[in-house]
């Protein structure tokens, strides 16, 4: 860049994608000869960015406000620091020719520039915009604002906080079904009542003139969905899925996503993962988790998914999976399953490249919901513990409940439930005990005896046994199981699939 006039380079907006943390660093003179050398560049900060969206300018929260006189030359390196947002770019035609001008300076083609200070890529044109003023002379505020939290249960509070560029002076805030739901402080703390999901608008001004941003859709206020029957195979385009909502811990833009490839025993073809191989945000403990959940007239209820993983190594790059649940809106939580490394490996393979499950590198877990059962308002939660490991992925999530089973069944050796099924059931097996776990199954079959399916024992938990059962194509009517330990049958009892 070249200033043909004197002028303050106030800040950027460039077209982003993703979300997560940018860089910006300027050299005065030519970057040519030190394109890989940061000791030539001055670091001016990075922040968190959000992308606006394809096409659209986004505003980089990077505050420049340095002057410079005509005749100087001066080279902006504007990066991501590969923790979810990249800069998009133009294919030039020669590094160095001219592409733009105005009165104020003149723009050349330049170069990509692997982060940080790595290979270069030419030419490169800057897709984006340099906003910048006379010196002594101060923009109309650029507005960024943030919240402490975005996702909440109904009667809890928000607090909002105004980061706007170039000192305003005076706040507008709009909160549509709020309390208050128009502000006037830099900072308010706003109470949602009703679940459903909000916009806020925040107008700021300065002397030199007002902005305005709205945050379409920025605040979710959780619904409860009642007594779940939850089955969720990702199949949907949909993520995160209507009854799951997602945490990002650090806010870059890395979180749980969608495979639309690869699901659970090559059977499925989608599932969630968390790239733990392509991200390294070691430290970072990113959620998905499900709405609020009514266990309060519930007498059993289980989470059953599939998990497949394969560890970099079992020294310094292994990821764990956490589950919890919790009863008071996430503000505590239950820690209720924890496995990493090859321990939750099917096979305890090692993989040193991205992982892609095969199908035998599939397993089955099952947790027991009953110290849950009473609560009201229950929200479950799936937690990456990233080392910069490898590739995670779940499928087929089942969260069956049952309600009105009484307490002789409760005692009783073998409980199916739901009984009817619709689609998915769960049998849990009690007060038994099988020395060897491998030798259990479950044997299924119509009203005239024929045998129908047989299930293995997938996984314990709390002392206890539990078998899944997908009806799949199995008519509706009256069947029957029974679980059997090697050659002996130890009970069963009568079911119904609607």
């Amino acid at each position: 860049m070249v200033m043909l006039a004197g002028k303050t380079i106030s800040f950027f907006e460039g077209h982003i994608t993703g979300n997560g943390n940018m860089a910006i660093y300027y050299k005065m003179g030519t970057f040519v000869g030190s394109e890989t050398n940061s000791a030539a560049w001055t670091f001016i900060d990075s922040a968190m960015v959000t992308s606006a969206g394809a096409g659209v300018p986004t505003y980089l929260n990077i505050p420049i406000n340095l002057f410079f006189a005509a005749g100087d030359t001066v080279a902006f390196y504007v990066t991501g620091t590969i923790s979810g947002a990249t800069v998009n770019y133009t294919n030039g035609i020669t590094q160095g020719t001219l592409f733009s001008a105005n009165a104020a300076m003149q723009i050349y083609e330049g170069i990509g520039l692997a982060y940080p200070f790595g290979a270069s890529f030419t030419p490169r044109v800057w897709n984006g915009i340099i906003n910048y003023c006379d010196s002594g002379t101060t923009p109309a505020p650029v507005v960024v604002f943030y919240s402490n939290q975005n996702i909440i249960c109904p009667g809890d509070s928000i607090a909002f906080s105004d980061s706007s560029a170039f000192n305003p002076t005076s706040w507008s805030w709009t909160f549509p079904d709020g309390n208050p739901s128009t502000d006037t402080v830099p900072n308010p703390v706003v109470t949602y009542t009703a679940s459903g999901t909000y916009n806020v608008t925040l107008t700021a001004t300065n002397a030199s003139g007002s902005s305005t941003l709205t945050k379409t859709n920025y605040i979710v206020v959780l619904n409860n969905i009642g007594a779940p029957q939850i089955t969720e195979d990702f199949k949907n385009s949909q993520f995160p899925p209507a009854n799951f909502f997602i945490t990002d811990d650090a806010a870059d833009g890395i979180i749980w996503m969608r495979d639309s490839v690869t699901g659970a025993y090559g059977t499925n073809t989608a599932s969630m993962i968390f790239d733990n191989f392509s991200f390294n945000v070691t430290g970072t403990r990113d959620k998905i988790s499900t709405r609020l959940m009514d266990l309060s007239s519930v007498t059993a209820a289980i989470l059953a998914f599939d998990v497949a993983y394969s560890p970099y190594d079992t020294t310094n790059w292994s990821d764990t999976l956490a589950i919890y649940v919790s009863t008071d809106c996430g503000a505590t939580d239950t820690l209720v399953y924890l496995k990493g490394g090859t321990q939750l490996s099917a096979d305890s393979s090692l993989n040193t490249s991205l992982f892609v499950p095969a199908s035998n590198q599939w397993r089955n877990d099952i947790v027991d919901l009953s110290p849950f059962l009473g609560e009201s308002d229950v929200i479950i939660s799936f937690e990456n513990r990233a080392y910069f490991g490898n590739v995670m992925y779940v499928d087929l999530i089942n969260i069956t409940t049952a309600v009105g089973i009484n307490e002789s069944q409760l005692s009783s050796d073998f409980i199916m439930f739901p009984n009817p099924v619709h689609q998915t059931a769960v049998i849990s097996i009690n007060n038994v005990e099988f020395k060897d776990a491998a030798k259990v199954a479950v044997k299924m079959y119509d009203i005239i005896g024929n045998e129908v399916k047989q299930l293995p024992v997938t996984s314990s938990s709390n002392g206890k046994m539990f078998v899944q059962f997908d009806k799949g194509n199995l008519e509706s009517g009256i069947y029957f199981y029974r679980i059997c330990y090697g050659n002996t049958v130890a009970g069963g009892s009568k079911f119904i699939i609607e």
